[in-house]
């Protein structure tokens, strides 16, 4: 089960990456096409407008991303939520639970825990048979 969690985990690391590439490529590509529009094609007086609606345009797009997610636009929590979303994408597809294995992965800290204040059960234990204190004390 880890290994496949693991996996999956590392497609959509790839995936992911491969989306943030994708995105520097189209601002460089739009940032390329608006330089080219400004100094061959037209003049700055023509194109100001084009990149004050574009420039805004991109504002109302991360505002859209704020409302619907609740949350502020930067690119590392963006870049994470595109990262979960694909993982439990995936994982939808593979046939892994992933509620199933948190729940798993809770119990086994749990135990572990469990385990942890036994063993300082045993040390107290042994530490009060080596000193051997009074049973009424």
């Amino acid at each position: 089960m880890e290994a496949k969690r693991f996996s999956l985990l590392n497609k959509s690391k790839l995936r992911t990456n491969t989306v943030v590439w994708g995105g520097l490529f189209v601002m460089g590509a739009q940032f390329g096409f608006l330089a080219r529009l400004v100094w061959w094609d037209y003049s700055w007086d023509i194109m100001e407008p084009v990149t004050y609606f574009v420039t805004y345009g991109t504002a109302i797009v991360m505002y859209a991303y704020f409302v619907c997610v609740k949350a502020d636009y930067n690119f590392e929590n963006a870049r994470d939520r595109w990262n979960l979303r694909t993982f439990h994408k995936l994982a939808g597809r593979q046939g892994f639970d992933a509620a199933k294995y948190n729940i798993i992965v809770e119990q086994i800290k749990e135990i572990e825990a469990n385990l942890e204040q036994l063993e300082n059960i045993g040390a107290l234990l042994s530490v009060t048979e080596k000193h051997k204190i009074p049973e009424k004390f």
